[in-house]
């Protein structure tokens, strides 16, 4: 796993964590308006200002961690991968075998010229020594 894609990973994480606490605070303000109706004492209104901010503060941060998921899943999809085949391999070569005919025209060629000059070579020899 790429460093990007554990940062992907983590982002989402905490995506999930702010949304359960937004899912939460605003349970907490919905009790609390519940247990209260309509009688609030200005005293304990400093909780339901606290939970309202809290709910706030959380439904920014949230939005934001989306934004944050959102952007990393974007550069993942657009972006190369990690690893690229460059030269694709390829299979051991094939030596490129001769002809029959031809390695048997060539043998017959070169042994013709070699008992040619061999006996060329012989027949000077001899004449060279006789004479």
């Amino acid at each position: 796993m790429s460093n990007f894609q554990t940062s992907a990973y983590i982002a989402k994480a905490k995506a999930d964590s702010l949304r359960q606490l937004l899912d939460a605070r605003q349970y907490q303000l919905l009790k609390f308006n519940d247990t209260q109706k309509g009688f609030v004492l200005r005293t304990s209104e400093s909780s339901k200002y606290q939970l309202q901010r809290d709910l706030q503060v959380f439904a920014i941060a949230y939005g934001e961690a989306l934004k944050n998921v959102e952007y990393a899943d974007f550069i993942l999809k657009s972006t190369t991968p990690f690893f690229q085949v460059i030269d694709p391999p390829i299979g051991p070569i094939k030596p490129a075998g001769e002809s029959k005919k031809k390695a048997l025209l060539i043998g017959i060629l070169l042994g013709g010229f070699l008992g040619i000059g061999f006996i060329v070579g012989r027949k000077v020899f001899r004449t060279a020594m006789q004479g």
